[in-house]
């Protein structure tokens, strides 16, 4: 998998975790279905994710069979896919969405703080 799909995936999972919709994994995505399959499966057994029965479900109905544990690891093989790199792109990517949101729990005073320092012309004090 080269870079610039492994970005189209990232952005696509992060933008999916916090506006889930199964028609655009089947039928909106820019994305191969293999690799999209892939990730889906890996995705439904993350704990993080969330929405764990729909993406095993789609993984399933773009790839039959990604859900037998050695049709998954090939696959992983033959796309040259880096879990733990995705994993953790995708857990970033979705972080600073929700913090460019303001809903990001872990910087609620920095947002709260640059915000309240905004003049009436939308530029920071802070710039």
């Amino acid at each position: 998998m080269d870079k610039h799909d492994l970005e189209l995936l990232t952005e696509f999972c992060a933008e999916q975790r916090s506006n889930f919709n199964p028609n655009s994994w089947e039928h909106g995505s820019r994305i191969d279905s293999r690799p999209l399959a892939v990730t889906a499966h890996y995705l439904s057994m993350t704990s993080w994710y969330g929405h764990e029965l729909e993406l095993e479900l789609i993984a399933e109905s773009l790839l039959p069979g990604i859900s037998d544990k050695r049709r998954f690891n090939s696959e992983l093989k033959e796309l040259a896919m880096d879990i733990p790199y995705l994993s953790a792109t995708i857990r970033y990517r979705t972080e600073m969405r929700r913090v460019a949101e303001g809903t990001s729990p872990k910087f609620w005073p920095y947002v709260r703080a640059s915000r309240s320092t905004q003049t009436t012309t939308g530029q920071s004090s802070l710039d």
